[in-house]
């Protein structure tokens, strides 16, 4: 028994993680995934996320997002809901049941679609936050950063 101890003490000790490239891994920009089959729209979210830090995948299609997806991983997804073929619901739908990397990935719709129900909708179908277009660029970022850090207190000091 003895040597047994003595044995293990020799073995080097298996490597832990270190905390500091964790933390680093965690403070890297936050990758997007942005889908909208406008290509105006596309490249200003595009143009607009990346001038904010965020590190940006767009999409033009719901196939190409799809494809895209399967081999990525992100943060956050953005999807209008009035894709052609597939529309951001059904796309949605497909992300989390077809790419378990990406089942609990919050996702934001934006979209032309601006009724109250239409917030509803999307909320049912797994959308963190609806955004109504036109919107201005601000109430992106902020919906953006509300989505990634829900447990952050507001003002009040409540979560939200």
């Amino acid at each position: 028994r003895r040597a047994e101890q003595v044995s293990a003490e020799r073995r080097p000790a298996t490597p832990q993680p270190d905390e500091s490239a964790i933390s680093d891994q965690r403070s890297a920009r936050p990758r997007v995934l942005v889908v909208e089959d406008a290509a105006d729209t596309l490249e200003m979210l595009r143009v607009f996320l990346t001038a904010r830090g965020y590190e940006v995948t767009a999409c033009a299609s719901a196939a190409e997002a799809l494809r895209v997806a399967a081999a990525g991983h992100f943060d956050i997804i953005v999807s209008d809901i009035g894709l052609p073929e597939t529309d951001g619901y059904e796309l949605l739908g497909r992300i989390r049941r077809e790419l378990p990397h990406l089942a609990r990935v919050p996702a934001l719709a934006v979209t032309g679609y601006a009724a109250e129900r239409d917030g509803e909708l999307a909320r049912a179908a797994g959308f963190a936050a609806h955004i109504a277009k036109p919107f201005e660029p601000a109430e992106l970022a902020d919906s953006i950063a509300r989505v990634l850090a829900p447990d952050e207190p507001d003002a009040d000091g409540a979560a939200t």
